[in-house]
């Protein structure tokens, strides 16, 4: 059984569709004690976005799947992050993003802290799907 089924899932099915390596960003946001996801992006190898060239069946899975890749996400990112969204004192919130890989099914995460300036505190690990 998969930790993450519902990402390895999507992946697997948008691979033959869009027919070469990619990565699907999913970005986040949090502050005053709320956090949501912002948006899913498509790049290309070399990590150029590919908004004109994906298939709508590509788009239409992935917002299919959209609650579910959120919730498997969040629950990443609560087991690393605990209070992300939080913000107090001098901390404002935080953002950031994952990086699913097609090539090798990595999710690497950027997260960042906002003070009154920024902080990267992106995890080293990387998880697999």
């Amino acid at each position: 059984m998969t930790k993450y089924p519902t990402i390895r899932n999507l992946m697997s099915q948008l691979t033959p569709i869009i027919g070469h390596e990619f990565f699907l960003i999913v970005t986040y946001s949090g502050a005053h004690d709320s956090g949501w996801f912002d948006d899913v992006i498509f790049r290309d190898a070399e990590g150029q976005a590919m908004s004109s060239s994906v298939p709508d069946n590509a788009d239409r899975l992935v917002e299919s799947l959209k609650l579910d890749l959120f919730r498997e996400l969040g629950e990443l990112l609560e087991s690393r992050f605990p209070g992300w969204e939080i913000g107090d004192g001098h901390v404002i919130g935080s953002t950031g993003c994952f990086t699913l890989c097609s090539k090798d099914s990595s999710i690497v995460q950027k997260h960042e802290v906002q003070y009154e300036d920024s902080n990267d505190e992106s995890p080293r690990e990387v998880e697999y799907f």
